[in-house]
């Protein structure tokens, strides 16, 4: 970092012209640690700005830590998700990504061991060096979404279904069979009369008629 500075000239030691100063510019080395803190600063006595017959004052540099694409800091953990497929959640993840680090790390989980959406996995000591304890990490969590197909054939219906068959089926006679059809918002009826909207003849208690509109029904009504 570069911090400016002012000075007494030192060829006429402010004596030819009423406060003449000289602007300076020193480079000031600032070694960041490890794990350091969003907002902490750091203190330089006597590196900053200097006034004639004053002594100089602190330099201070604050550190402002920029968001990343991938990764969210909480303190010495590291947060970041993950959307995977239907068949990946049931039969076990593996991809990779990049590390802060520089590493490219491969991820697994157990054979067997389903991932629900909204599941969050731990990879032990894959976080930021404490800060003033860069010998120990914190912990990279991965919350996972699931990327369910809009549609699947017949065949893989039939499929799943014997796959995952369940030994309670529901056995009992039906009536009718009913097909469930995709919602929308339109298909919501919010009045007695039916329909997403009130009808004419439906008036909203929460919106009773003018003075006006009644005089003018009553002035009807006698005539």
């Amino acid at each position: 970092m570069v911090q400016s500075t002012s000075r007494v000239c030192d060829a006429c030691e402010g004596l030819k012209y009423k406060n003449a100063v000289v602007k300076d510019q020193t480079a000031i080395d600032v070694l960041i640690p490890k794990g350091v803190k969003d907002g902490e600063v750091f203190i330089f006595e006597g590196k900053g700005h200097k006034e004639m017959n004053k002594p100089p004052g602190n330099f201070n540099a604050k550190i402002k830590v920029t968001p990343h694409e991938v990764f969210v800091r909480k303190g010495a953990d590291l947060w970041m998700t993950k959307e995977i497929s239907l068949i990946d959640a049931l039969s076990g993840i593996n991809f990779t990504f990049k590390h802060l680090n520089g590493k490219t790390l491969r991820v697994k989980n157990d054979v067997g061991s389903v991932i629900k959406s909204g599941s969050k996995l731990t990879m032990v000591g894959y976080g930021l060096p404490f800060y003033q304890n860069a010998v120990k990490f914190g912990n990279l969590f991965i919350e996972f979404s699931i990327n369910w197909p809009e549609v699947i054939t017949p065949a893989q219906a039939f499929g799943i279904k014997n796959l995952f068959r369940s030994e309670n089926q529901d056995e009992a006679k039906e009536d009718e069979v009913c097909i469930l059809q995709k919602y929308t918002d339109e298909q919501v009826n919010k009045y007695e009369e039916g329909g997403s909207q009130a009808p004419p003849s439906f008036q909203d208690e929460s919106n009773p008629p003018s003075e006006s509109t009644s005089e003018n029904s009553n002035a009807n009504n006698n005539e």
